[in-house]
């Protein structure tokens, strides 16, 4: 089961926040930097929280390209993606935007507020510069469009574990492994579980039905909850390692 984690770039401060992503890729087997948005719709409270602060204390949209290149030399062999809204990236360009994501080595982007059926151009630049795309999947999502959403994906599919917004969760939601089956064999791509997942037995019951996870927001708040830098970092690589069954 591999582990991707989310983490909001810029967040409590741009050198903090790069300094977490570089313990997070030591324990993680994927990262997913977010490019904080003023109106992150798909985000939880804990997340919204960190955007503003990344924004209050002056975050660049450059900043995210800079953060994704150093740690890429750090760790050329974990995959790197970007998180963030369609805004930013046409604020940027098209083009510019995902050229540059190619050329500090990032591995695929994820946009929560672009479907499927109005993705046509960014698809296609993302296909010719060999980026990976990642498109949503619910609960709720149909048998056809789960196959439309299957066949422009190239990454993964990322399964929203519960509807609404991202946040920790005590429970999964019951029948989520039948779900996740049906999707599996419906879509034939990776599928990747978030929204929720906060807890080493989240992980353990997904083992069977999903490649993987995604955590945000339980990372986050361990460096909310922290009195200090250094006590952060320990909790988030004490979770990581927790997540993944180890010691």
């Amino acid at each position: 089961m591999k582990i991707c984690a989310y983490f909001t770039c810029g967040f409590p401060d741009l050198e903090s926040s790069f300094k977490i992503m570089r313990e997070i890729l030591k324990v993680a087997d994927m990262l997913e930097i977010g490019i904080p948005f003023s109106d992150p719709i798909a985000d939880g409270e804990t997340i919204q929280f960190a955007s503003a602060k990344a924004l209050e204390m002056g975050f660049k949209v450059s900043q995210a390209f800079q953060v994704a290149e150093k740690l890429k030399s750090e760790f050329p062999q974990k995959k790197i993606l970007f998180m963030t809204y369609y805004n930013i990236i046409v604020r940027k360009g098209l083009e510019e935007f995902i050229r540059k994501s190619k050329d500090v080595g990032i591995w695929g982007i994820i946009v929560p507020d672009i479907i499927p059926e109005e993705s046509f151009d960014f698809c296609e630049i993302m296909k010719k510069n060999e980026l990976k795309t990642v498109f949503f999947v619910s609960p709720l999502t149909p048998e056809k469009r789960i196959k439309k959403i299957s066949s422009m994906t190239t990454g993964f599919i990322y399964y929203i574990s519960t509807t609404g917004v991202t946040g920790e969760r005590e429970k999964l939601p019951e029948g989520i492994k039948s779900k996740l089956k049906d999707v599996k064999n419906k879509a034939q791509k990776e599928i990747f579980v978030g929204f929720g997942i906060s807890k080493r037995e989240h992980v353990k019951e997904l083992e069977e039905v999903a490649d993987g996870v995604i955590v945000g927001s339980a990372l986050i708040r361990k460096v909310i909850e922290s009195r200090s830098f250094e006590e952060a970092e320990k909790k988030i690589t004490s979770f990581l390692k927790e997540l993944k069954g180890e010691k």
